[in-house]
Order: C-alpha cells, then sequence, then structure tokens
C-alpha cells in the first residue's frame, strides 16, 4: 500500500523535515499577517501536519497493520504473521 512512493524523491526523514517545515513557514506567515487570516494559517498548519499523518499511514504495510491491530485486542503473538 505504498501509493506515494514513486511521488516521493527525496528521502524519508528529510522530506518530512521539509513538509513540516513549509507547512509551518505558510502558516505562521498568515498567523502573523496584519490582515485578519489568523484562522487561515491555523487551518494550514494543522492540514498539514494531518496531511503527513495521513500519508504516513497509507504507507504503513496491511501486514504490519492487521498484526498490531491484533495484539492491541489482545490476539495471540506469532511469528509467522512478521
Amino acid at each position: 500500500m505504498n501509493i506515494f512512493k514513486k511521488y516521493d524523491r527525496i528521502p524519508a526523514p528529510y522530506s518530512t523535515i521539509l513538509a513540516l517545515g513549509l507547512v509551518a513557514l505558510l502558516g505562521l506567515f498568515f498567523i502573523f499577517w496584519p490582515h485578519e487570516t489568523r484562522s487561515l494559517g491555523i487551518g494550514i498548519i494543522l492540514g498539514g501536519i494531518l496531511s503527513i499523518a495521513f500519508k504516513a499511514a497509507a504507507e504503513v504495510s496491511d501486514r504490519e497493520t492487521w498484526r498490531r491491530v491484533r495484539t492491541l485486542f489482545g490476539g495471540k503473538h506469532d511469528d509467522a504473521s512478521r
């Protein structure tokens, strides 16, 4: 389920830092802009963080997710599913 991998050319830790940095700067720009754009800036920051979280969730493998869900609800720990 790694659907965004072919579009992401920058290595993993740097792409996330770059995305968070750009979103934070744009959001802070609108928060401190002299006009009434504070809500827009907060929305940009929250939207950027949520989109990065959704991207990371989409890249998680199905097998790993199923194993974690079973572990969370008290399922048995088998090494064959890893």
